[in-house]
C-alpha cells in the first residue's frame, strides 16, 4: 500500500513511543520484494512447528 499505510504508522509511533526509541526507528517500505511477507510467514510457520 505504500505511503497510505506508512504515514499513519509513523504518526502513531511519534504519538505513543518514548522520544529516544522513536527517534532511532525508521518505518520504510520493505526492500525484499512484495512476497517478503509470505516468505516470513512461511519461515515462522516452519521454525515454530
Amino acid at each position: 500500500m505504500g505511503e497510505p499505510l506508512l504515514a499513519p504508522a509513523r504518526r502513531i509511533l511519534k504519538e505513543r513511543a518514548m522520544r529516544v526509541p522513536a527517534e532511532s526507528v525508521k518505518i520504510v517500505m520493505a526492500e525484499l520484494g512484495s512476497d517478503v511477507g509470505l516468505v516470513g510467514a512461511g519461515a515462522l510457520s516452519y521454525y515454530n512447528h
